[in-house]
């Protein structure tokens, strides 16, 4: 194309892609809300105060933030929600953005292929409007996936000229692109890319060297080039894969596979039976794979009439579908406990109903192909189409009536549709492009008609970013709620109140994480039925009432804890209660009880069951380290047990994400707790002495020091945490070297074109 048409097409179809992002996707998920917002808030804090956290104390005791893919903290669009304050209005701005970006990168990868623009812009307002589209959109699932178009341009450019100068460069642009995929904030959604990148990039390199022997030459520059991005990809994402391994083995996900002996990414797919009667309506079936009924129909076309474009690449993104369809149906076929068993990745991930997303994506490539096909300058091919598109829509419409669908608007979308196509492939050319548009717009109104009870049925949250309402429920409470105690919010304050607000909350995320740590849950579950439990972690408010949405109480405490334990809970008001006795932030102990894994927490609970009871560290015997050992044996001694001294409260120096600063005076030899989550890459130091930690309390830190007055520092330092932020480092330093050179390449090659036109003047 000219240049001045391909300008004008960097402003239109982002535009289109903004404005469609804008009119489909119009409200928030909980999963948004809840799972990446609140870190987006705490990220910011951290900021202001000077720090980049690898820590977060105020959820669920502490856990490690930069282990928490979802946070996508290395992810530059979540700088920019930083940068713009972290309210909610910033993730609803992401969310539309994303999906704007996954229809504009679609539409830039299908011109590079040689699509007309009318079909490259079909193919990505299809996408934007498919309803697995639109059900990731309350996650960040689409986040990653909204760049595998970009994945296979660059994968395009660095096989196509494998053997051309500037391989290095291709190569990183490859890496680069699979990086932003990788730091996105969906662990499953990268692994969406990552099998659609791979797959596309064997059948790339397969196509080349098919062909002629030059092109079997350029097979290692090749091979070299795709070495060089997974070296640069591996770089980039190290710093979020790692850590989020050593933190997944320790999870309730992980945890649940080896208690039940199957894999939990076999649960959660979509019923065979109803899922594909719902690709055609779901008005029988669900609404998981529906793409609109013309959509699906475009798809057939771009593989029964354009099955030879672009080297067979229709049958590619056929086979992809397929595959991500049947993938999707989890335990219900064969093919994905094969692939569990075999190909490693599969095993990771839950809900295979999520693959969704990744056959929405292969059929909106093979609409646009479809497209392709009514607007080809070639009336045999025009007509070719149109026959295959007859056979489609007479498919399509006896299953509607095999299905007995009452749907008038599944009708009316195929038949207006399915007439408009037609007579685009008869039309002069001047016609075509608007016929394929009313065509687009009907599968639009259609899947639109489908998805509206689904977007009435998540949360109206345009109007949960109040802080000033959240500290009207903190008002009157300790001065020191952030610091020296913990809340337990059940749904007065939501949205995990303490990464918004710099409060220490034990609750976390209402529903869980799959992150969460095994024993985390444990206690969070154990709570239901001993709410005094909550004494043990410093908890001394429980706010307590309705979920917003719902209506229904739906709390872990499954009444007020002063109805529970009158004894213990005080009613503030209807929605607050101070606990009577808790555990302070810093307590010294003189004696410890030692006990097996199974009854630790049978221990913790039966020590919070009456006021005073309160005076035995409990610490799990095969949990000690080795240096540890002896004095915690010492502790353990039955005349210590059986009549142990009082604790003593410490107090509490410094607080900060990574370092806590205690002071404490120790009557005598025993163990101090610091009322925070025990995890790796915590050190302590006392009185400037490397120390050991102790688990203690089945959730807690603490360490063994001697009689006296003493200073304890603790430091979080995660394992090898540096070298990840090196190869991070490394990683974007290649980049952006990679982007100057092909810059400086750009503009050098411009120069020699314009004094070559100099001359021939």
């Amino acid at each position: 194309m000219t240049t001045r048409r391909r300008d004008r097409e960097w402003i239109w179809v982002p535009v289109l892609m903004g404005l469609g992002a804008c009119w489909l996707g119009r409200w928030l998920g909980r999963d948004l809300v809840e799972g990446f917002w609140p870190g987006v808030k705490f990220l910011a804090g951290a900021l202001r105060h000077g720090e980049w956290p690898a820590w977060n104390p105020y959820d669920r005791g502490g856990y490690a933030f930069a282990a928490d893919p979802q946070a996508a903290a290395h992810y530059p669009l979540t700088w920019l929600a930083v940068l713009l304050g972290g309210g909610i209005w910033t993730v609803q701005l992401l969310s539309l953005l994303h999906v704007a970006l996954a229809g504009t990168t679609l539409h830039a990868y299908l011109r590079t292929r040689g699509l007309p623009a009318v079909a490259a812009a079909a193919g990505g307002v299809l996408l934007m409007a498919s309803m697995p589209w639109r059900v990731a959109q309350a996650s960040t699932l689409c986040w990653p996936m909204a760049w595998a178009p970009l994945v296979w341009m660059a994968t395009d450019r660095l096989v196509e000229r494998a053997g051309q100068p500037g391989g290095w460069r291709r190569a990183a642009a490859l890496g680069a692109a699979l990086g932003l995929a990788a730091s996105a904030g969906s662990p499953a959604g990268f692994f969406h890319v990552l099998l659609a990148g791979v797959l596309y990039g064997a059948w790339r390199l397969g196509v080349g060297l098919a062909g002629s022997g030059a092109r079997r030459r350029v097979a290692l520059p090749a091979l070299a080039g795709l070495a060089l991005a997974a070296a640069v990809t591996l770089a980039l994402a190290l710093i979020v894969v790692v850590p989020a391994f050593a933190v997944a083995d320790d999870s309730v996900s992980w945890q649940t596979v080896r208690l039940h002996g199957g894999p939990g990414a076999l649960h959660g797919g979509l019923p065979v039976g109803p899922a594909l009667a719902g690709l055609v309506s779901p008005t029988v079936g669900w609404v998981n794979l529906y793409v609109g009924l013309i959509a699906l129909a475009l798809a057939v076309v771009g593989v029964g009439a354009r099955w030879r474009a672009d080297g067979g690449a229709p049958l590619l993104f056929a086979a992809l579908a397929g595959l991500a369809v049947v993938v999707s149906f989890g335990a219900a076929s064969p093919v994905l406990p094969w692939l569990v068993a075999h190909v490693p990745g599969f095993g990771l991930f839950e809900q295979p109903e999520r693959y969704a997303s990744v056959a929405a994506l292969a059929l909106a490539v093979l609409a646009a192909y479809g497209v392709a096909a009514f607007v080809d300058e070639e009336a045999g091919r025009r007509k070719r189409a149109a026959i295959v598109l007859g056979v489609a829509v007479a498919v399509l419409a006896a299953a509607l009536l095999l299905l007995r669908v009452h749907a008038g608007m599944s009708y009316v979308a195929l038949g207006l549709g399915g007439a408009s196509l037609a007579a685009a492939a008869f039309v002069p050319a001047r016609w075509r492009a608007a016929l394929v548009a009313a065509a687009v717009g009907l599968v639009v109104l259609d899947v639109g008609w489908f998805s509206a009870p689904l977007v009435r049925l998540h949360d109206d949250v345009s109007a949960v970013d109040d802080e000033a309402a959240d500290r009207r429920w903190l008002a009157g409470l300790d001065a020191d709620v952030g610091g020296r105690w913990r809340v337990w919010d059940e749904f007065v304050l939501e949205q995990r109140a303490g990464s918004r607000l710099r409060i220490r909350d034990l609750r976390g995320r209402p529903e869980g994480d799959a992150l969460d740590g095994i024993r985390f849950a444990q206690v969070r579950e154990r709570v239901l039925r001993d709410p005094q439990l909550l004494g043990a972690y410093n908890v001394r408010w429980v706010l307590h009432g309705p979920h917003h949405s719902f209506g229904s109480t739906r709390n872990r405490l499954p009444e007020d804890p002063s109805v529970m334990r009158p004894e213990l809970f005080h009613e503030l008001d209807a929605r607050r209660f101070e606990l009577r006795a808790p555990a302070p932030l810093v307590l010294w102990y003189g004696a410890i009880l030692l006990a097996d894994h199974q009854r630790a927490l049978d221990h913790v609970a039966m020590q919070e069951s009456a006021p005073g009871a309160r005076v035995l560290a409990v610490v799990e015997e095969k949990d000690v380290a080795a240096d540890a050992r002896a004095a915690v044996e010492r502790l353990g001694r039955g005349e210590l047990v059986r009549r142990p001294p009082r604790p003593v409260e410490g107090q509490l120096v410094a607080y900060e994400a990574e370092r806590v600063v205690v002071r404490v005076d120790a009557p005598a030899e025993g163990i101090v707790v610091l009322n925070e989550a025990f995890a790796p890459g915590w050190r302590v130091r006392v009185d400037g002495a490397e120390a050991t930690p102790v688990r203690v309390n089945y959730l807690l830190r603490g360490v063994v020091v001697a009689p006296g007055v003493h200073a304890l520092v603790w430091t979080y330092e995660p394992r090898a945490g540096r070298a990840w932020r090196l190869s991070w480092a490394a990683g974007v330093a290649f980049v952006l070297a990679a982007g100057v050179s092909a810059w400086r390449s750009r503009t050098k090659q411009l120069d020699q074109r314009g004094e070559r036109a100099r001359d021939d003047e």
